[in-house]
């Protein structure tokens, strides 16, 4: 009897070892809560941007919870100068748990468009005038990048098909229509650098509200990882 009762208590003790782990696996030390992304994608209930893609990873793959993953796990690659190869801009990805339902699903789930905003310095060389800095907005659909689901698909900007006309206010789109650039306050000439001020995901349909994450969210050494440079071709 005694055996017996060592037996069941070394199983319970095993089983809740085992249980503890699972749940330092899903949550961090500071408190950040984590999800399966194998289990994302095999509960995913409708098509997102390039969901079919996407590969079930062979191994357990954490998708944090946390929003500012989208500016945390955010890089920046700008090539050398003189090269044709686009800047790439690529943001972190986050799941949410629906409160409706408690199941996880990816972020781009729930929002269909990401807007980056950025200011530039005023080329205006009267120091003394209060003059309002240009802004861009960069506008691309919220797409899951299919061999990195942890990130979200890669915006590429070729600046020198962007200054190749004159600078004014308004639209203008991509050549392979993947995102959009709206201009406000622009001057005479092109701004050769481009300071990162928010990025907000937005839900087109259903009643989920705006997601809005600022520069000031990030540590300070941090802050200008999404900063653009370019040289002004119509100079």
């Amino acid at each position: 009897m005694m055996k017996r009762v060592k037996y069941t208590a070394g199983f319970l003790f095993l089983f809740m070892g085992l249980l503890v782990g699972i749940q330092l696996g899903f949550r961090s030390l500071s408190g950040e809560l984590f999800v399966n992304v194998q289990e994302l994608i095999q509960t995913s209930e409708r098509e997102i941007a390039n969901v079919k893609s996407l590969k079930k990873p062979k191994f357990p793959l954490l998708l944090s919870t946390s929003p500012l993953r989208v500016l945390t796990a955010a890089q920046r690659k700008i090539p050398p100068q003189g090269s044709d190869e686009p800047i790439e801009i690529t943001l972190g990805h986050f799941s949410i748990i629906r409160s409706h339902d408690n199941i996880s699903v990816f972020a781009c789930q729930i929002y269909d468009e990401v807007t980056l905003t950025y200011e530039a310095l005023s080329l205006n060389a009267d120091k003394t005038l209060k003059i309002e800095e240009p802004l861009m907005m960069i506008k691309a659909p919220c797409a899951i990048d299919f061999k990195d689901p942890l990130h979200l698909k890669a915006i590429q900007l070729i600046p020198k098909n962007i200054t190749k006309d004159p600078p004014g206010d308004g639209m203008r789109t991509s050549e392979d229509g993947s995102y959009s650039l709206h201009f406000e306050k622009m001057e005479e000439q092109w701004p050769s650098t481009w300071r990162f001020k928010s990025v907000q995901l937005k839900a087109s349909k259903g009643n989920a509200p705006s997601q809005e994450l600022s520069r000031s969210e990030l540590p300070l050494t941090e802050q200008s990882k999404l900063d653009l440079y370019w040289v002004n071709e119509s100079l």
